[in-house]
């Protein structure tokens, strides 16, 4: 190439190549003749050519690498400099095992044997992703488009490597497989939930009409009373069932913030383990908070869990009540304290700030949702709470949750007392439900306080009974999920037989839910699965009284 000025020999960044000197002098072509002698020939590029090559590869927004088939970079371009933390004079000649890819990867894959086949079978690996590692230690995940570079023979001479980072990428395609899954085990507890609440309401309302029957002290007695207890144990499981589904509101109580975190301490005790010693300082002598049924439970289990996770060598964990005064922080009357301290890692600055936000963690990805401290955050703030965090990097983290005092609890019902009837009128009950064993023990339940009960199977046994009856029926009680005929459906088509009807749904599934499935509201009374003999009856009462306030 005459004229040409003289300089150093270099070489293309994409492949590799010599770049002639002027020394050199210009190389025959195989291609000259073909074009007559003015024709340019189409060997190496311009040295101008070659250097907007390298300014587009080195100001590229991507990651360009050339590695040989072992696996040493002999090129990185400033892009990649940047995003790794290696300078060029460091990373050259270093093998991308130990550097940018780690040995072993977060799900526990060999790495080596990886980049040993991609110098093995590069064409098998044109496109793949896999994780790697930042100077810092920060793992990423990399798309990388993989060409292999060829000697005349075939053989791989290097890889040509170009990548992006789909770090964020990752993140949302596992929140998002999260929220399914997540949304998968909330379907399985409300449908678990379901079936159970209506064996539930089965075996409470049975033993107590059991315990109706016994002398108090007796064998049989204490066994029926068992039995009674069990099923409200089991009625509280399925509500922490429903609310984990995020399906189901539960109406608040009033109770003594101490009692559950007592009734709490042996269950955590086993849950942190031999490592961990836990203990207990209840200093709220007025402790009682308005929450729903397992809400605190739920939120000391939360933060019990995120602590365990802090002390991966073991520690203490401090789990403490206090009466806070109403003040600058705390607007709004008298709060309690529910406080729980870990001797931990503890958290810097960036990492408290963030630490609420949904699907926010700390571990890699595939490593947990992300959800604890998410979850913890919603239910403070169901409960009109506030939460506050203290920590600092190897000192361990105290949470504050601020629940608003609650004035005394309210007692609970007295047990279901039997007997004949109290009221003046027999009103008649269409009692409709499919399941055998509980619309036997409720048929006896109203039965024994005086009402005139027709059970039926189903919505079409229903209509048949509305049809034939001669008499009035003053109240439907249906359950609202049922065979070919909902609860709903049937109060519509019986509407027109008996328009001085009242009607009483109740579901093993929450009002919400059923609404959202059906995409409608359902007018009229609702009574919640399961439920005991007094609540029955209660409810029942109400309907049919303001049924006569509105006729009457």
């Amino acid at each position: 190439m005459k004229g040409a000025s003289r300089g150093k020999r270099g070489k293309d960044p994409l492949s590799g190549a010599g770049r002639p000197t002027g020394r050199e002098g210009p190389k025959p072509s195989s291609t000259q003749g073909r074009g007559g002698p003015g024709r340019k020939r189409s060997g190496a590029p311009s040295r101008e050519r070659q250097r907007d090559y390298r300014e587009l590869v080195e100001n590229a927004n991507s990651i360009i690498m050339r590695r040989d088939p072992e696996g040493r970079i002999t090129f990185f371009n400033e892009y990649a400099q940047t995003f790794f933390g290696y300078p060029e004079k460091e990373i050259l000649g270093r093998n991308v095992l130990g550097t940018i890819v780690p040995e072993v990867d977060s799900s526990g894959r060999d790495m080596a044997e990886m980049i040993r086949d991609i110098g093995r079978n590069p064409d098998r690996y044109a496109a793949n992703e896999n994780e790697n590692v930042r100077r810092d230690g920060k793992r990423v995940w990399i798309a990388w488009t993989n060409k292999a570079i060829r000697d005349r023979e075939g053989h791989v001479r290097e890889i040509l490597c170009v990548g992006n980072d789909i770090t964020e990428r990752k993140r949302l395609q596992e929140q998002l497989l999260q929220s399914r899954k997540m949304e998968a085990v909330g379907r399985l507890a409300e449908g678990i939930a379901h079936d159970f609440n209506n064996i539930l309401t089965a075996i409470i309302g049975c033993s107590e009409l059991m315990l109706m029957n016994l002398k108090e002290g007796d064998y049989l007695y204490r066994k029926a009373e068992q039995i009674k207890k069990s099923g409200e144990r089991g009625a509280s499981l399925t509500r922490r069932l429903l609310e984990f589904s995020q399906r189901r509101a539960l109406a608040p109580e009033v109770m003594d913030l101490n009692r559950i975190v007592a009734g709490q301490e042996e269950m955590l005790r086993r849950l942190m383990g031999e490592d961990i010693l836990v203990r207990t300082e209840l200093d709220a002598p007025a402790a009682n908070v308005s929450v729903g049924p397992g809400v605190v439970e739920q939120l000391l289990l939360h933060l019990a869990m995120n602590a365990r996770e802090a002390m991966p060598g073991g520690g203490h964990l401090l789990i403490f009540t206090q009466n806070a005064e109403p003040g600058e922080p705390l607007p709004g009357g008298p709060h309690v304290l529910l406080g729980v301290t870990d001797t931990g890692v503890g958290m810097d600055e960036e990492t408290r700030a963030s630490l609420f936000e949904p699907f926010f963690t700390t571990k890699g990805i595939g490593h947990g949702a992300g959800l604890s401290l998410a979850t913890i955050y919603e239910i403070v703030k169901q409960c009109e709470g506030q939460i506050r965090v203290a920590s600092r990097p190897g000192e361990g983290s105290t949470f504050r949750v601020f629940f608003p005092r609650a004035e005394e609890g309210h007692r609970p019902a007295g047990p279901f007392v039997g007997g004949a009837a109290d009221f003046e009128k027999r009103e008649t009950v269409l009692l409709v439900e499919d399941a055998t064993e509980v619309r036997s023990m409720m048929q006896e339940v109203l039965g024994r306080r005086g009402y005139a009960v027709l059970e039926a199977r189903n919505g079409q046994d229903a209509l048949d009974i509305c049809r034939r009856h001669t008499g009035p029926i003053h109240l439907l009680v249906t359950d609202v999920v049922m065979p070919d005929l909902s609860g709903c459906d049937l109060a519509r088509r019986v509407e027109p037989l008996r328009p001085e009807m009242r009607v009483l749904y109740m579901s093993g599934h929450a009002r919400e839910t059923l609404e959202l499935r059906r995409g409608e509201a359902i007018h009229g009374a609702f009574l919640a699965k399961p439920f005991i003999p007094d609540q029955l009856i209660s409810v029942v009462r109400q309907v049919l009284d303001a049924e006569a306030v509105d006729h009457g």
